[in-house]
């Protein structure tokens, strides 16, 4: 039996699927019918009735979000009665509405206004008082005015539905209705700033956008999310102050991306862009003179650092290190591990986040897209705060749960996502063997049923077992319907594992090397260091080590953002450009490599990372490119041609467990994970973190310092886990938690 219905719309033969909504239908056909609170990605309510159109056989106009496609039926949407019907439905809304549109934060992109102009009588009949409504205070990223409000509940149904907190709700009848959080607790969401984008009049509005400017004074410039390895598109909008210049990024919004972010963006991504702009921004290269610093031009700083290179390479190459950022886009990378491989330093990595000395090579691009993870009938989240790590990945887990997938979750902390899930509580010492047993299970078909996903998340990649971990979780899933994803923090960590900025392997995966890794090098003398957008207290898994090599050598540190922890350690400072001030490409978790242009110009005397690293070479006598559209072209095609190798493990045996007292869970909070987040004040704000960190001498002593809102006094936290392996008071870096206890 066909599923294909036949219909007319506006006179115009329309063929559509079994189910489909007739608001969809038509929009498909050409025929736009008006809408508020209509949304494809939420539920079906029908509350506004803008959507009124005229059926064939049915006296009164119907709404056409909630009528589903039928075998002959005939719809006008512009009859005299679907006309007269959305009139009166819009001068309805707008009884109540404010005349505050000249100054309304939603001017030039409110639905509201043009389905006014478009639809609307032109003229009012209501004479009587408006109605006034009280804004309420939602926290430091939403800003509403509630008087604007037409109740259409996009923003209620969205918390429910998609962002799994459900802050918002429509409280009173009649003309008493109106949106609040129930508590007067503000919002509490990952993904709140997908309300703004959904409310269709100024209700709710950017809280650090407000009163920035207008979209019709914006430039507008396709980019890619700097923060994590989804890799979700965006769009940065800046003011163009003349012709042909660019101005500094005034906000972000989410770019539409089928298999990526779709039309939804995380908190992170949207509201970051403030640290771009921040007064802690370097502007200008920095020399260590005495106790204190002062300001060069590149021309000094430059001068002092190629003989430091050049005499260290003389006397022992061997004890210059590289530390990479995973945030550096695959041309800076390849061409600074060129740079630095060229003049025969291997010592190069960009894998900080890890606790393992193992040179494991087992990281692939995965092969499950967002949409893929609503066909797994099991996911086991092994070691991961997935709603905060990645929001956008746990809002699919979400939609798969609501599906029917069942969710279980393994680690030493029970993080308590916002869907049905069974936590098996595991102290971190033992997590490689439960996961070990957890995969027989599989296999004898107990807890785990059906098709699985496993998802590595934090707590997982800081475990020194995390090589085992991997190996286990890829026998299991080899020939199988199974899959995994290894969510690596930043960017572009397969990007740069890609380019090269590995110490045992060279670009493109294709000779080996003979470096020492991050973890080799901690317990190692080193007299020369090079950090590029590291900060040694935020950036890496053992700040404590890290320190202690880099106060004992001389330090160049590449950054964005001035930092105390990079003044305490280096001795030369050089301004970068941001993400955003500079082109390049990113490769996602999917291997997907997505390239991006500049959306406005390096502040101050920042440069562009592949423009440092050409300099130093052509200083260094070392063959690079000059230009960068050469670059990226050699670049982009080594990469495509690049064939990822198969992962080849023979057999796996069962893990022992460690022999550690405490074993430090995560390496930072979802809102301290680069320097651009860190410096973006709304942020900053909307989810503070204490800056000190308390440990008791016994355990039933320990302070629980929430550095995520979702752990609280009465998380459960499995014995022996610890944030730092350094107790007592302790800078607000890594973590900013000490975890202790039983568990419930």
């Amino acid at each position: 039996m066909s599923d294909e219905i036949n219909l007319s719309i506006n006179g115009k033969h329309v063929i559509a699927k079994s189910g489909e909504r007739l608001i969809d239908v038509a929009a498909r056909a050409g025929d736009y019918i008006p809408r508020f609170c209509y949304h494809p990605k939420l539920s079906v309510v029908a509350s506004c009735r803008m959507c009124l159109v005229d059926v064939e056989g049915i006296p009164k106009a119907q709404p056409a979000c909630a009528m589903t496609v039928t075998e002959g039926m005939v719809v006008q949407t512009q009859s005299k009665k679907a006309i007269e019907a959305q009139k009166a439905i819009m001068q309805f809304l707008l009884i109540n509405h404010p005349l505050s549109c000249p100054i309304c934060d939603q001017g030039g992109e409110c639905e509201l206004q043009d389905t006014a102009m478009g639809y609307g009588e032109g003229i009012s009949e209501f004479t009587e008082n408006k109605r006034a409504v009280v804004s309420e205070d939602l926290g430091p990223l939403v800003a509403t005015d509630m008087s604007l409000c037409i109740h259409c509940t996009r923003c209620v149904r969205f918390g429910k539905e998609i962002a799994g907190v459900a802050n918002l709700g429509l409280m009173g009848r009649g003309d008493g209705s109106y949106i609040s959080t129930y508590l007067n607790k503000g919002l509490s969401s990952e993904l709140s700033g997908n309300m703004i984008d959904l409310c269709p009049v100024g209700a709710l509005t950017s809280k650090p956008f407000q009163y920035k400017g207008r979209s019709w004074g914006f430039k507008q410039h396709r980019g890619v999310s700097p923060h994590d390895c989804v890799g979700s598109n965006i769009n940065y909008h800046t003011i163009a102050k003349g012709y042909d210049h660019l101005s500094d990024v005034m906000r972000v919004l989410p770019a539409y991306h089928p298999t990526l972010n779709e039309s939804w963006l995380s908190d992170r991504d949207r509201f970051s862009y403030e640290g771009i702009n921040s007064k802690k921004r370097l502007l200008k290269p920095w020399v260590k003179s005495g106790e204190g610093w002062r300001e060069v031009d590149w021309q000094e700083a430059l001068a002092l650092i190629v003989p430091k290179i050049e005499a260290q390479l003389k006397q022992d190459k061997s004890k210059i290190g590289v530390w990479l950022s995973s945030q550096m886009t695959l041309e800076e990378g390849y061409l600074a591990q060129r740079v630095f491989r060229k003049l025969g330093i291997d010592n190069i990595d960009h894998r900080l986040w890890e606790n393992t000395k193992s040179q494991d090579d087992s990281l692939r691009p995965a092969a499950v897209t967002i949409q893929d993870i609503a066909s797994f009938d099991t996911i086991v989240l092994v070691g991961s705060n997935i709603r905060y790590e990645q929001p956008i990945i746990a809002m699919a887990i979400k939609q798969a749960n609501d599906n029917g997938t069942q969710i279980h979750t393994i680690g030493a902390v029970d993080y308590e996502p916002y869907f049905s899930y069974t936590h098996h509580p595991t102290a971190p010492q033992q997590l490689a063997r439960q996961v070990f047993e957890m995969g027989i299970e599989a296999q004898d078909g107990g807890l785990l049923a059906g098709k699985i996903l496993y998802v590595l998340g934090e707590e997982a990649l800081v475990h020194p077992q995390i090589t085992d971990i991997k190996q286990m979780i890829h026998v299991r899933c080899e020939g199988q319907d199974h899959a995994y994803l290894v969510l690596t923090p930043g960017p572009n960590s397969l990007g740069m594992m890609a380019a090269g900025c590995i110490p045992h392997q060279s670009s493109w995966l294709k000779g080996n090397s003979l470096g020492i890794g991050y973890q080799q090098m901690l317990d190692k003398k080193m007299e020369m260091m090079w950090l590029h957008q590291v900060d040694p207290m935020h950036d890496v898994s053992d700040p404590e080590r890290a320190y202690s090599v880099l106060k004992q050598a001389f330090v160049v540190a590449v950054a964005t953002h001035d930092s105390p922890h990079i003044r305490d350690c280096a001795d030369i400072i050089l301004p970068v450009a941001a993400a955003s001030e500079s082109p390049g490409s990113y490769v996602n978790y999917l291997g997907e490599l997505q390239t991006f242009c500049a959306a406005t110009r390096p502040k101050g005397e920042a440069k562009m990372g592949w423009s440092i690293y050409r300099v130093l070479g052509q200083l260094m006598s070392v063959d690079v490119m000059s230009e960068y559209e050469t670059l990226h072209l050699e670049v982009a095609r080594r990469y495509q041609q690049m064939k990822w190798p198969k992962v080849s493990i023979d057999r796996i045996k069962n893990p022992e467990d460690i022999d550690a007292e405490w074993m430090r869970l995560g390496l930072t909070s979802w809102v301290r994970g680069d320097m651009q987040v860190r410096h973006a004040e709304s942020l900053q704000q909307a989810y503070p973190v204490d800056e000190k960190v308390y440990c008791g001498d016994e355990r039933s002593e320990s302070v629980l310092k929430p550095y995520i809102p979702s752990i609280s006094t009465s998380t459960r936290i499995a014995p022996g886990a610890l944030v730092y392996e350094k107790g007592f008071v302790f800078y607000g870096a890594s973590v900013g938690v000490v975890l202790a206890g039983d568990a419930a």
